[in-house]
């Protein structure tokens, strides 16, 4: 441990101490220190703040040149009709396309053909139709084929049945539904 002599009353104090212990006068060597601390403290702070601009302004580059490009009305029109043109000649994306309502409308003429009753052995999100066809792909008619629906014979017995249904898509009418045994 090192002593240093208190330049106003001469008694020797540690050289880490702040203050001497006699007269309270202040150690210019730790307060040197201290400020020497301070002041690589403050750089040290200029620094960080420096380098966290610079990054915000990267990030902020770099968002700014992934923006999206807004793409004008005509040219999402014309996505647009692209795209509905396609599903009509695509068989997969007219029929699931108009599936729900083939099946609101065709399952009403379904169930009339039943003789006694009827109960539909899907679930609640599984579909009542299990394939499809085209009937006219001019018009864009499709038939509709499945298999989830038994009907109750005269013995009280359910007996699981086929049917199929040809839907109009344009009118949302349904049209020559026949079940097979």
């Amino acid at each position: 441990m090192k002593y240093i002599k208190c330049q106003s009353c001469g008694v020797d104090n540690n050289s880490n101490a702040t203050a001497c212990r006699s007269c309270g006068k202040p150690n210019p060597a730790v307060k040197t220190r201290i400020k020497r601390r301070l002041h690589i403290g403050k750089k040290k702070i200029k620094i960080i703040k420096l380098s966290a601009s610079v990054i915000l302004i990267i990030i902020a580059g770099i968002a700014v040149s992934n923006k999206p490009k807004v793409t004008p009305q005509k040219t999402l029109k014309q996505t647009y009709d692209q795209t509905k043109l396609r599903c009509d000649e695509s068989l997969r994306c007219w029929a699931e396309k108009h599936m729900f309502d083939a099946a609101k409308i065709c399952s009403k003429k379904i169930q009339a053909q039943a003789q006694y009753n009827y109960r539909w052995t899907n679930s609640t999100f599984e579909p009542k139709f299990s394939s499809y066809s085209w009937k006219n792909k001019k018009s864009g008619s499709i038939v509709y084929f499945g298999d989830r629906i038994e009907f109750q014979n005269g013995m009280g017995v359910w007996q699981n049945h086929h049917y199929k249904c040809a839907y109009q898509p344009s009118i949302k009418r349904a049209f020559a539904v026949e079940i097979i045994n």
